[in-house]
């Protein structure tokens, strides 16, 4: 509606990462996760950072909107929708369409402050020096009280802290959980390059959905089909009436489907990467610094 054009979208990977709402990651065995309905009971988080299909999200200051991004859905033009998620990171949603609209010239848009650094990120640092100084005890501290103030609750697993038993496990959970606390925000890439985990990019993915006969997508006159764009007599589209929390509505409207974004491409990060090389220049200008050892020529090694 404000002329988006489909970029910085959540992949189907970060949605994942999102804990439950007792905290426990969704590959633990008593986290309670749903396949189908992934959105259920979810750490807090997710609900405020990720908009989904069918999901509420009220733009414009549209009390009950709800998001679409199924395949041929008519509000949004193909090529927004990348990964079948959106960003609610960030927004205000209270903003009429026009108002959100940013013109170089004149301004505009949400009028958010971006903020470098919060105080959360504060509390996730002493809680990753106190890890890796061997005080477990007050790494949680401090990571319980970052999920406190989520909203995560205590369950039995201590807000899902009790699958970190010792450092290694602690340092899993620190980086998870800084993956979520701030995503979107522009940290991941450089926790994963400090902690030499470049490693864990992989595939960037999809979830998208696709109207299930006899639902289409669009406003048609097929006689027998259900068309979710098309409103009624009374303005109201087939779409916003159905109750996807009931797994038979969903399994009878949608198909999903999970693809990467990659296409023939492979995700390849040599180790040199860690540590950046000296631009042609220096070599040119000076016989005294030697260029980054990994790269053409190489012979310094910024480990000794």
């Amino acid at each position: 509606e404000g002329g988006g054009g489909g970029s910085n979208q959540p992949t189907w990977n970060l949605v994942q990462s999102y804990t439950m709402n007792n905290g426990l990651p969704i590959s633990h065995a008593s986290s309670g996760y749903n396949a189908t309905m992934f959105w259920q009971n979810r750490d807090p988080r997710f609900d405020a950072s990720i908009a989904y299909n069918g999901g509420v999200w009220p733009l414009s200051n549209k009390a009950g909107r709800k998001q679409w991004s199924y395949v041929g859905v008519l509000d949004e033009s193909a090529s927004t929708i990348v990964t079948g998620f959106y960003c609610k990171r960030i927004t205000n949603p209270n903003l009429a369409a026009s108002q959100a609209l940013y013109n170089s010239n004149t301004g505009g848009g949400s009028g958010m402050d971006w903020v470098e650094f919060r105080f959360a990120e504060l509390v996730m640092n002493l809680a990753e020096c106190a890890n890796e100084t061997n005080r477990l005890a007050e790494a949680k501290d401090m990571v319980r009280n970052i999920r406190k103030r989520a909203g995560i609750i205590q369950g039995s697993f201590d807000y899902g802290l009790d699958v970190a038993v010792d450092a290694a496990s602690m340092r899993s959970l620190i980086l998870e959980e800084r993956r979520v606390e701030f995503a979107m925000e522009g940290k991941r890439y450089w926790d994963l390059r400090r902690t030499r985990n470049l490693n864990m990019l992989t595939a960037r993915q999809s979830l998208r959905y696709t109207p299930k006969p006899p639902y289409y997508a669009g406003t048609g006159t097929v006689a027998g089909r259900i068309y979710l764009d098309k409103p009624d007599a009374f303005g109201v589209k087939p779409r916003d009436t159905a109750n996807l929390n009931n797994p038979a509505v969903l399994s009878a409207m949608f198909t999903s489907a999970v693809a990467s974004l990659e296409g023939s491409n492979v995700i390849s990060i040599p180790d040199r990467y860690y540590f950046y090389p000296l631009p042609n220049i220096f070599n040119q200008s000076s016989y005294v610094m030697a260029q980054t050892i990994g790269w053409a020529g190489g012979t310094f090694d910024p480990l000794q």
